[in-house]
């Protein structure tokens, strides 16, 4: 197996470990701390991860890349890591001082002051580092073993609304250890501050660059909460959004998988103009991106009426409807994983990217604006399918005039018949045999079954590729 397969399947299995934590405790955290609470948590959290993104003016992903171009070169790879990292500390300390003025002006000061650790942890971060350089393996260990050993707590300790703040801490903590470790385990991989060779200058102009389309997609991702907040009929409306909206995005982390592996490999051919093996890579993940979400997308549409209410509480129904709504998304989110976060930030194309996710933020803003004073977390949701998908328009556009035909529809036609057929098969079956948890199982499991036998009649080709490389390492 070889390294982008490793680093796949590991980020892979800790991006599943966080959908299962997520599972456990998303049930116990609604009947335990309640809507309203959860609501003043998801609103706090937005406002903070916007922050993050002010203040790191999109660095993250720069440095990714940038480390990626270097990773050969142990000078080269000390420097541009101490360049970097100085200047997220510096970035992050002017916005930090905005964000404690919001919080002393807040009717929820212990939220957020709870919450500036994770701020902080955020400007801390060196997970580019290990990202860049490929080596994904002490990243993904020790955030799962953190989360493992925390996790726990929140059952212990988390037992009624009051218990809000207790929560908010032991997230805190949870990101700020996972921070602190790696960040030890980086003075390993890098040399020493190199004081006299140090040009934090030379980043501004790049990073203020990717700035826009991150500051951008933060608004039209995480804006819609604060919008909320600010202007829905009560702060449970958050919540009733917020938490379907985690339920819809969960499978996308897979497609995030994805990119965190395959991102670099990209930038490190671009830098050597390899532009064909861009074209493999780029197919390549998009064959693994429509033969995957094309039938999660249609089955989680289908689950969420018997599902939400059993796994959310009875307070949770109209969350149903904003699942409905919401779920095309999973498809949008993975497919601009590709174009975006792998093909346009790997290849420096930031231009396309702004446009993309400007566009979508002026359309997402304008449209809560609107929206929900009336719909509350519904306009919300139909403003956020809009975005997205103009997202998806607009990336895919650019990354055919730079990379030329990639034969999209060959790659999507057979699996799109797929899930229409999966679709027709499971979506009787709860009136025809109830409303039940063993209901929604069969629903899975047949769903499962007939998409793929129906991509095996028609001899899909990436199922059979897949195949074959399953049946390669095993041999």
């Amino acid at each position: 197996m070889n390294k982008l397969s490793k680093n796949y399947l590991m980020t892979g299995g800790y991006q599943l470990l966080n959908i299962l934590i997520m599972l456990i405790i998303t049930p116990y955290l609604t009947r335990t701390l309640g809507s309203q609470s959860l609501g003043i948590d998801a609103y706090v959290l937005s406002i903070v991860q916007i922050c993050q993104i002010m203040g790191s003016l999109g660095s993250t992903v720069y440095a990714n890349r940038e480390i990626a171009y270097v990773r050969t070169d142990k000078n080269r790879l000390t420097c541009v890591f101490w360049e970097l990292f100085i200047l997220r500390i510096l970035l992050g300390s002017i916005v930090t001082v905005f964000y404690l003025v919001i919080a002393f002006h807040s009717a929820y000061k212990a939220v957020f002051l709870i919450q500036l650790i994770t701020l902080l942890s955020y400007y801390l971060d060196v997970s580019w580092l290990y990202i860049g350089t490929e080596d994904v393996a002490p990243l993904t260990l020790c955030s799962a073993v953190v989360r493992l050993c925390t996790t726990p707590l929140i059952f212990l300790f988390v037992k009624t609304p009051a218990h809000l703040n207790l929560y908010v801490a032991i997230y805190a903590m949870t990101l700020a250890l996972i921070c602190g470790i790696l960040l030890f385990g980086a003075r390993k991989r890098v040399g020493r501050l190199p004081f006299g060779q140090l040009n934090l200058g030379r980043h501004l102009k790049p990073v203020i660059a990717l700035f826009l389309p991150q500051a951008a997609s933060s608004l039209y991702v995480m804006f819609d909460k604060t919008m909320l907040g600010l202007l829905a009929s009560d702060f449970s409306r958050v919540s009733i959004y917020e938490k379907p909206e985690l339920i819809v995005k969960a499978p996308t982390v897979l497609a995030m998988a994805l990119t965190t592996v395959t991102m670099p490999r990209i930038a490190f051919c671009h830098a050597r103009g390899r532009k064909e093996d861009i074209r493999d890579l780029v197919r390549s993940s998009l064959e693994l991106v429509f033969l995957l979400f094309i039938p999660i997308s249609a089955g989680v549409a289908i689950v969420a009426p018997i599902f939400i209410p059993a796994y959310l509480g009875p307070a949770y129904m109209d969350s149903v409807r904003v699942v409905w709504i919401l779920a095309p998304i999973i498809l949008a989110i993975a497919m601009t994983n590709v174009s975006g976060s792998q093909f346009l930030t790997g290849c420096n194309e930031t231009g396309y990217l702004s446009l993309s996710y400007l566009v979508s933020a002026v359309f997402n803003i304008v449209g809560n604006f609107f929206l929900i004073p009336h719909l509350d977390e519904i306009g919300a949701s139909f403003t956020t399918l809009g975005a997205e998908w103009l997202v998806v328009l607009i990336q895919f556009s650019a990354m055919y005039r730079i990379l030329g035909r990639i034969g999209i529809r060959q790659i999507a036609c057979k699996k799109l018949i797929a899930g229409a057929v999966m679709s027709a098969v499971i979506l009787p079956l709860p009136k025809l045999l109830g409303s039940t948890l063993p209901v929604m199982l069969l629903q899975i499991a047949a769903g499962a079954g007939v998409y793929f036998i129906a991509l095996v009649i028609m001899k899909d080709s990436g199922l059979f590729h897949r195949l074959n490389m399953l049946r390669n390492r095993e041999g």
